[in-house]
């Protein structure tokens, strides 16, 4: 008899507009190939019945059962006085719903499920006490993140206040359900290094399986096509995606004759939209991030903070685009082949290499590709020997 797994994620996984969508969504086609029954629960945000439709029609349609609550977490003044007086983290304040936590509950007993995977961090904050094994998905250390938000220099003494709150809150809240895991598994090296603090056992997940289906890029145009295209992908309300793109902005592209830069993803904050200009042109909650990827000359990754792992620097392999990044970008990568910058300098050096060498972008694009198929071959079952093992 198939053993009963429920998934439990934040979000609707359709469209894969951002990073930890399309992780996430590929660990649930996963686990639908194992030994396993799959039930699905996750949060509706803004009613998106469209995307209801797509994701009953998609990969996970042949989940056991499917279910989702209509609820957008926002960031509001009562959220925050509400995270203050429960003396529960901000980010998990924001995420905690009455209606999930019943219906977690509910789902457990009714279908006695003997497996329940806890898609980020976010999720235990509608934590229903169960007897089945308890599996944490941690996409990133938010403790970490929420003391280095609280250093920026340009942020208030009340946010840094208030930050540095709410992760010591997030700690108490780690260590108390940390607990309640059979097993935590982690998805970068240097998250994990934080996870040996805490009784429960923990993994690695080294390789992401991620296959992307896309048409083939066309590495070896003649010529590019002026105005240069720079692309960057991801999610545009990710602090470390704003910082790293206005960056870019303010210190690079005024120095590159003949480029645009194209940004692409959901989410925009107003100093994103704020940008849109003839040389910056922001693409946002588009159905499908392809058709930019294979117009585009060169992909850039300005990331310089952040926890997790860039997932877009994968898919951008798989395309064999040419491709720039910090040093910090590529953690949990070991592709030496990617030039890296930190400098304004050494990114516009580049980037420039990139412009005007067919054969380099030639040789880039073989090296990428290849490297995306080892890295996937390497991936097979292993998140599937950690969940059910």
């Amino acid at each position: 008899m198939k053993k009963k797994l429920l998934f439990i994620t934040g979000r609707n996984l359709l469209p894969a507009d951002s990073g930890d969508k399309l992780f996430s969504y590929n660990v649930l086609l996963n686990l639908l190939k194992g030994d396993v029954e799959v039930y699905l629960i996750y949060f509706n945000q803004n009613n998106e019945e469209d995307n209801v439709r797509m994701l009953k029609h998609s990969g996970i349609s042949s989940c056991k059962e499917v279910y989702h609550i209509n609820y957008n977490p926002k960031n509001s003044i009562k959220a925050i006085i509400g995270s203050v007086l429960t003396q529960v983290s901000y980010p998990l304040y924001k995420w905690r719903n009455k209606k999930m936590k019943g219906l977690i509950s509910e789902i457990i007993s009714r279908e006695k499920i003997d497996i329940v995977v806890w898609d980020h961090l976010r999720t235990t904050a509608n934590f229903a006490d169960n007897n089945a094994k308890n599996i944490l998905i941690e996409h990133n250390n938010e403790s970490e993140i929420l003391k280095k938000r609280a250093s920026e220099k340009n942020n208030s003494f009340y946010f840094k206040w208030f930050a540095l709150f709410s992760s010591f809150l997030m700690e108490k809240h780690i260590n108390k359900y940390y607990e309640k895991m059979h097993k935590v598994i982690f998805i970068s090296e240097y998250d994990y290094s934080f996870g040996g603090q805490h009784k429960t056992t923990i993994e690695l997940l080294r390789y992401l399986n991620l296959k992307f289906a896309h048409q083939a890029y066309q590495f070896d145009r003649p010529k590019v096509i002026e105005p240069l295209k720079l692309l960057f992908v991801g999610s545009l309300d990710w602090y470390p995606n704003v910082n790293g793109i206005k960056w870019f902005v303010n210190n690079v592209l005024g120095n590159l004759r003949n480029t645009e830069l194209w940004i692409v993803g959901r989410n925009p904050t107003d100093e994103i939209m704020s940008l849109n200009n003839d040389k910056v042109k922001v693409f946002a909650n588009v159905p499908s991030v392809e058709e930019y990827f294979l117009k585009a000359d060169i992909f850039i990754c300005p990331i310089f903070e952040g926890g997790g792992i860039n997932i877009k620097i994968l898919e951008a392999l798989s395309y064999g685009i040419p491709l720039v990044a910090t040093d910090f970008a590529l953690r949990g990568y070991e592709c030496d082949f990617i030039p890296t910058f930190d400098t304004v300098e050494e990114c516009e050096k580049m980037i420039t290499a990139f412009s005007d060498d067919v054969q380099l972008r030639k040789v880039f694009s073989i090296r990428a590709i290849d490297y995306y198929n080892n890295y996937i071959e390497n991936s097979e079952g292993e998140i599937l020997e950690l969940i059910l093992n």
